[in-house]
């Protein structure tokens, strides 16, 4: 009987709680498969919803339920799919997403970071940390081709 109420418990804590908000992770490497995996483990506030990778065998395959896309679809993800942050294991890979051509120029919303692995807290303090990391990064805009 207990078990049976921690569920129910459970499930009107789940209907009641904020819904979680999507980040999308370039790269399937080793050190994108840490962020992601430290968010998926520690992360109440957030989850991975796309991984960006230009390989064409693995585009739309998943990784724990995350799409893989192309790089010229990042920013239509993140219009369509209320992205808050794109996160990038290194500033080459920054350089690379935002030097990707799709013809779209319009400003996004969403916070482009760059956060080695290494960095990642392995704690439940995670979304903190990470919403203090997309609050101080700037919106995308269409001039910021090289930072």
């Amino acid at each position: 009987m207990i078990n049976a109420k921690m569920t129910l418990f459970q499930r009107i804590r789940r209907r009641f709680a904020p819904p979680k908000q999507a980040v999308i992770i370039v790269g399937v490497e080793y050190d994108s498969y840490q962020i992601h995996n430290a968010i998926k483990q520690h992360s109440q506030r957030y989850f991975t919803a796309f991984f960006i990778d230009d390989e064409p065998w693995n585009h739309r395959n998943e990784i724990d339920g995350a799409q893989l896309r192309y790089p010229v679809e990042w920013r239509a993800l993140c219009r369509n799919y209320e992205v808050v942050a794109v996160i990038c294991p290194s500033a080459e890979a920054r350089e690379e997403l935002l030097g990707v051509e799709d013809g779209d120029r319009r400003i996004l919303t969403t916070r482009l970071l760059v956060i080695p692995p290494a960095e990642i807290p392995q704690q439940a303090d995670i979304d903190q940390w990470l919403t203090r990391q997309i609050e101080d990064a700037d919106s995308i805009r269409p001039d910021q081709q090289e930072s």
